[in-house]
């Protein structure tokens, strides 16, 4: 059986955005609408779309088993475990109630490709039988029995598997009752606002078929009766050719169509119209809304209508009798009235709280909040106000077992002000993962957030005995109450900005203390990476390194291998803008062992090779001679592949030797020689076990040799991170 529909859950309006980070206009504009995410379940376990789905948003989820060769859905002997893939990313994927099964089923661009070279054509047979396998295992889920289940969309005016209409048509009718919704896709040919309401058909066979946007049409007009109450989803519509950044009224004339024909009571209401897409790709440029500015100014004016959805399925077309005339009362004009703000009332604007903790231990965590009611917060007497903690289980309980620590403010605190603190806080005595709740508390008695909540509450590990991550907390500039996200242990949970990328936005992870690390990663979750970035780390909070830098465009992690370097703090700044919203999922440090280098000159500036500055090198001080040598000490043994020398200008070796020490041979290992070199040493060589490294020179030159940073290839492994 179909699902019935609860309104409640869904937008209001029909405005909609291919890509999480398309939902920053329609916020702005105060219309929520929808967010359609495709995603790869190769490559993808599950995303919490839970703040997008508080915000009021409509998430629509197209479940691919892959792109291009892969094929939308898999070959047939694979669906039941395609199946399981669905059920899995379901699972792992709060806050989202409408899944989607493949894409463009029809279009030969998404049939999976055979192991004998061939690609298996995807008929509606076919794609039925994998629809209902999947829709069983969604269905099966714990709490995800009323979620909506629906066939992918159909690329009109593609022959490919026939004639288009006839294929949903078919599938449909294969599936039964056992269908949730439609999904569709129109486009126009051009860049033009004029094929929106255009008429114009196909040529012969085709000839009743629109040619552009209200292919739609031909669709719904084409549905079997018993589909007709089902709600309708256009998921893709763009100009076929991409769009180009010039306001010419295309998308504000979509969503005037598809307006006007919901206001018709005999049509089948469409619920969202879902521009493709929101996100740049460096690879298709053309495909993209957020960089697109004069495009944004249509979309402003098309959201300022506020076209919004309708639920109820079509009327009668048997005239039904007129009502009763209806007498008018004479209107009054209601004055508007503001609601009175809460006496205590309070908003939690940074912290950095440790997200894991051993039982018992005292910490102390900035917490920066804000007075957001009416009254004046007062530090003493007997209405004083104070900074606390409540700790709750994981069913949910309070823990008792833990200290009653309280914070005192600093100063009064009047309305619309805020203040910060260093705030006591202790461990439960009891092992476990608890949510912390960090709340105001006034006269001893009344929490604020049992009256105005929410509280701020942050995921905690406590642990028996103190572990690698023990300590750890991040800040950020943007969205500071939610940065915990990223250092949960779950990379399927994740911190976002919550506003467009800008140049100065950063954010910033607190080791605890000084420990030599070699490598850092900041995890995204497989999108919205930072747009252009610096990454600096530092011992003390006061003097900082430059580690990488990527001025704009960048589409990867930020994960730098770099020599061991004692740090405490490790922090992202943002160099480049971008429409979309930064993420992070996890965030991991590789621990080390202290290098040291010594060389047969200068050897007192040895390791400056090994500091990460730019702004020193070590620099043999004399001409390149036969014999003259560096060496490298790692600290304990390690499997090396490779070594860079970066020099600092064209001081580089002409001719060298790299040998390593095989301890168990008991003897210098020859990697790699080079005769009459002009390039930077960067040498890949098979992997071996050694300590030391040692580089010596085999030719002569009258330029000196220098080196300003070194890089070994290693295989590094033990990263720690919450999920250890």
């Amino acid at each position: 059986m179909s699902t019935p529909i609860n309104p409640a859950h869904f937008p209001e309006y029909i405005y909609g955005v291919h890509d999480i980070g398309g939902q920053v206009p329609m916020l702005k504009a105060e219309r929520i609408g929808w967010l359609l995410d495709s995603v790869d379940l190769r490559a993808q376990a599950g995303t919490d779309y839970t703040r997008l789905a508080s915000a009021g948003l409509g998430i629509l989820v197209r479940l691919n088993n892959g792109f291009d060769i892969a094929g939308t859905i898999p070959p047939s002997d694979q669906y039941d475990a395609f199946a399981a893939q669905c059920a899995a990313y379901v699972a792992n994927s709060p806050g989202a109630r409408v899944w989607i099964i493949g894409n463009e089923m029809n279009s030969s661009a998404e049939r999976p490709l055979l192991p004998d070279g061939s690609r298996e054509v995807i008929t509606p047979e076919l794609y039925a039988l994998c629809f209902m396998k999947c829709r069983d295992a969604i269905k099966n889920l714990p709490g995800h029995n009323d979620d909506l289940v629906i066939p992918g969309a159909i690329a009109p005016a593609n022959a490919d598997t026939g004639d288009w209409v006839r294929y949903l048509v078919d599938l449909l009718v294969l599936l039964d009752t056992e269908v949730d919704g439609i999904a569709l896709h129109c486009y126009t040919h051009d860049f033009s606002a004029t094929q929106i309401t255009s008429d114009v058909v196909l040529d012969p066979p085709y000839a009743r078929y629109h040619s552009d946007f209200r292919a739609y049409r031909d669709f719904l007009n084409a549905l079997p009766a018993r589909f007709r109450a089902l709600p309708v989803f256009i998921t893709e519509t763009a100009p076929s050719e991409g769009w180009e950044n010039s306001n010419v009224g295309w998308i504000h004339a979509a969503y005037k169509e598809i307006a006007e024909w919901n206001d018709d009571p005999t049509h089948q209401p469409i619920q969202a119209l879902i521009l493709f897409r929101w996100q740049a790709a460096s690879d298709y440029p053309e495909w993209n809304l957020q960089d697109k500015l004069a495009l944004q100014d249509d979309f402003a004016a098309a959201l300022a209508e506020g076209c919004r959805v309708r639920w109820t399925p079509p009327e009668p077309l048997i005239a039904a009798p007129s009502p009763a005339p209806v007498i008018e009362s004479p209107k009054i004009e209601t004055p508007v009235v503001f609601p009175t703000p809460p006496q205590y009332a309070a908003r939690f604007l940074a912290h950095d709280t440790p997200v894991a903790l051993c039982v018992g231990q005292i910490v102390t965590a900035n917490v920066r909040v804000k007075n957001t009611g009416a009254a004046i917060w007062k530090s003493a007497g007997a209405q004083a106000v104070h900074l606390g903690y409540r700790w709750f289980n994981a069913r949910g309980d309070q823990q008792l077992d833990v200290e009653d620590r309280r914070t005192a403010l600093p100063g009064d605190v009047a309305a619309n002000d805020a203040t910060m603190l260093g705030a006591w806080l202790i461990a439960p005595n009891t092992p476990g993962k608890y949510e912390l709740h960090w709340d105001l508390n006034r006269a001893g008695r009344e929490w604020f957030a049992e009256s105005t909540p929410p509280a701020l509450i942050v995921p905690v590990a406590v642990t028996s005995v103190p572990r690698e991550i023990t300590g750890w907390r991040v800040e950020a500039s943007e969205n500071p109450t939610q940065v915990a996200r990223a250092l949960d242990g779950d990379p399927l949970s994740f911190w976002e900005s919550g506003a467009p990328q800008k140049p100065g936005q950063w954010f910033r992870v607190n080791l605890g203390a000084p420990r030599w690390v070699d490598g850092i990663q900041f995890l995204s979750p497989g999108k919205n990476f930072p747009a252009g970035y610096l990454l600096r780390v530092s011992a003390d909070g006061k003097t900082w390194v430059e580690i990488a830098r990527v001025a704009s465009g960048n589409l990867f992690d930020v994960m730098p291998v770099f020599a061991p370097m004692l740090l405490q703090y490790a922090q992202i700044d943002l160099l480049a803008g971008s429409q979309s919203p930064w993420m992070i999922s996890e965030i991991l440090a590789h621990p080390a062992t202290a290098w040291t280098a010594t060389a047969s000159h200068n050897p007192r500036a040895a390791n400056r090779a090994l500091d990460n500055r730019a702004e020193t090198a070590w620099a043999s001080g004399a001409a390149q001679i036969p014999g003259m040598w560096f060496q490298l000490d790692l600290g304990r043994v390690e499997t090396v592949s490779g070594l860079t020398l970066i020099a600092p200008g064209d001081e580089q070796p002409r001719g060298f030797r790299i040998t390593l020490w095989h301890a168990s041979a008991n003897r210098w290992q020859t990697v790699c020689e080079r005769a009459n070199n002009r390039a930077p040493v960067d040498v890949s060589f098979p992997a071996g076990q050694t300590q030391f490294i040692n580089i010596q020179l085999t030719q002569a030159s009258q330029i000196p040799w220098a080196i300003q940073h070194v890089r070994v290839a290693r295989e590094l492994e033990g990263w720690l991170g919450p999920g250890e």
